[in-house]
């Protein structure tokens, strides 16, 4: 029996994310909600669609996890051995690691055609592995990821990241390159 929880009552969620993830979006989405009330699992859902589609490359970050990179990160194998390969130069739990690699655009990026793709990255809990202090340079540093993915030729980028603290909502909500919903 699967450890994760059922996915319930969030279609609607998931459809506009599905249409973002589509579409792209500017500028960077922080998705704000209490702890346990299904932001993770609505992620993994999100990934779950669209990791089998050749025109999508989809990206899931648990900035939260202990474990192995495989476990923190979901993503095609070359993106996952790129960031493997980074977070062992980056000192500290591996899923913090894995969200300061995603920034490696060059490193992880480059070699890719990003021709017709759809890139989503996603952030899980990026703030309580980070902490308050870097949230704000990271935020700005997720909106030049996603400009650096356009620049490189992508179809459309969204780049997506959950919080539950209200004190990270009320450091990002005073930058206008951050959308916080």
């Amino acid at each position: 029996m699967s450890s994760e929880p059922r996915f319930v009552n969030r279609l609607q969620e998931l459809d506009t994310l599905l249409r973002y993830s589509q579409n792209g979006y500017y500028p960077v989405l922080f998705l704000y909600g209490p702890e346990g009330c299904g932001k993770t699992r609505l992620l993994k859902e999100l990934y779950a669609k669209l990791r089998t589609r050749e025109d999508f490359l989809a990206i899931y970050v648990d900035a939260q996890s202990t474990g192995e990179p495989d476990k923190a990160v979901l993503a095609p194998p070359e993106i996952l051995q790129s960031i493997s390969d980074i977070v062992k130069e980056i000192a500290g739990p591996i899923g913090k690691a894995a969200a300061l690699a995603i920034l490696h655009v060059n490193r992880i990026f480059k070699r890719l055609s990003f021709k017709n793709k759809h890139v989503v990255v996603t952030v899980d809990d990026v703030v309580r592995s980070l902490g308050y202090d870097i949230i704000e340079i990271y935020t700005k540093n997720l909106l030049k990821l996603l400009e650096e993915l356009l620049n490189l030729g992508a179809e459309s980028v969204f780049v997506l990241a959950t919080i539950s603290e209200g004190v990270s909502r009320s450091l990002l909500a005073r930058h206008n390159y951050v959308i916080l919903t």
